[in-house]
């Protein structure tokens, strides 16, 4: 298992993908010690892919980041006066 910390996962994360699909397991170090581990789905076919997100889903492990945190939440509703735009 290889270590790294969040910071360098989140600047070369196609690179750990890669390493990740071919087999390696990759330890995500935050605040100096092991807060998750990414390894490779095994699956057989996109039946099975899709049918292993469903359970994680169902586990509740991905969450839609407008879940989390709407990042448009804090934006003006802006509406626009009636009749044409102008320069």
């Amino acid at each position: 298992m290889t270590p790294t910390d969040i910071r360098a996962l989140n600047d070369h994360l196609s690179c750990y993908r890669c390493r990740i699909e071919a087999g390696e397991r990759i330890a995500i170090i935050a605040h100096g010690r092991a807060a998750a581990e990414l390894i490779r789905l095994v699956t057989t076919s996109r039946v099975g892919r899709r049918r292993r997100f469903e359970e994680c889903v169902a586990a509740g492990v991905p969450r839609s980041l407008v879940e989390i945190c709407d990042p448009l939440k804090a934006w003006p509703n802006i509406q626009l006066a009636p009749g044409p735009l102008r320069n």
